[in-house]
């Protein structure tokens, strides 16, 4: 199930608690009307998801990865390319 910034700020996930959430990225593409007002409530929001979930699986390549994990009691799994991480991706040849 998909649940976006937006979903989390008008609670249409309510009463929901995930097993796993995952976090892409964060950029500056949902602020504007009728979404974010500013980056601040984005990155709010967009941290929701990980108050409500058992285990949180990171991007540790995005720059905002720090404030999107800072505080959180979930469990954390980190991924990526360039970064230091827990999982990355393989190429497989066949």
């Amino acid at each position: 199930m998909e649940v976006s910034s937006l979903g989390m700020k008008f609670d249409r996930a309510a009463g929901i608690e995930f097993d796993v959430g995952v976090f892409t990225n964060l950029s500056p593409d949902h602020i504007g009307p009728g979404e974010h007002a500013d980056f601040a409530e984005y990155l709010f929001w967009k941290r929701a998801l990980f108050r409500r979930c058992r285990v949180g699986v990171f991007n540790n390549d995005d720059p905002h990865v720090g404030k999107i994990m800072q505080g959180l009691s979930c469990r954390a799994v980190t991924y990526g390319i360039g970064c230091q991480r827990m999982y990355a991706p393989t190429l497989i040849l066949r």
